[in-house]
């Protein structure tokens, strides 16, 4: 009874500076802009949205502090190293946000060679929000990146987390 269907029509800006502070580790501060619009709602969504009261357009602008270490060897497909990543995010009015609320957010994934053709790679992501979250900002199982096989947006609560382990062969 909470399922529906939209069309989404989206920006999503997330500019970051970070400056390395020791050997693969570099903190930094970003903006965290998102504009997003239900278009074209079935009956159940627009039913869900209407009875809550939520308004079919939102739009979150917030300031981001961010943390980061990385020691992969190839980014796009590593074979060993690893990576931490953590952002504390406050979306407010006075930076152009419909709502104030939180954000943190969390990752580490770790790569451990197995073989010269075999990795085994560990995926753990966390998102936490609190205060008055749209719905559109909040924590989702699925984000294209975790999760995989999930339709992104299904599962939406104002915490996620998730690990996964996977082996990765040629």
């Amino acid at each position: 009874d909470h399922f529906g269907e939209y069309r989404s029509q989206e920006l999503h800006l997330t500019p970051t500076l970070l400056r390395q502070i020791a050997q693969n580790t570099y903190i930094g501060l970003g903006w965290d802009y998102s504009n997003l619009q239900a278009a074209a709602p079935d009956a159940p969504f627009k039913a869900y949205m209407d009875k809550r009261d939520l308004p079919l357009r939102s739009t979150s602008s917030g300031l981001s502090l961010r943390f980061t270490y990385d020691s992969r060897d190839f980014l796009p497909n590593a074979s060993q190293g690893q990576a931490f990543d953590i952002s504390y995010t406050h979306y407010s009015p006075d930076t152009g946000s419909n709502n104030r609320f939180n954000a943190t957010q969390m990752q580490y994934n770790y790569y451990y060679p197995l073989s010269d053709s075999a990795v085994l790679a560990f995926d753990n992501y966390a998102r936490f929000t609190s205060g008055d979250v749209p719905w559109s900002q909040l924590s989702k199982l699925s984000n294209g990146h975790q999760m995989r096989g999930y339709y992104e947006g299904r599962y939406r609560d104002k915490c996620a987390m998730d690990a996964q382990i996977e082996l990765r062969q040629h």
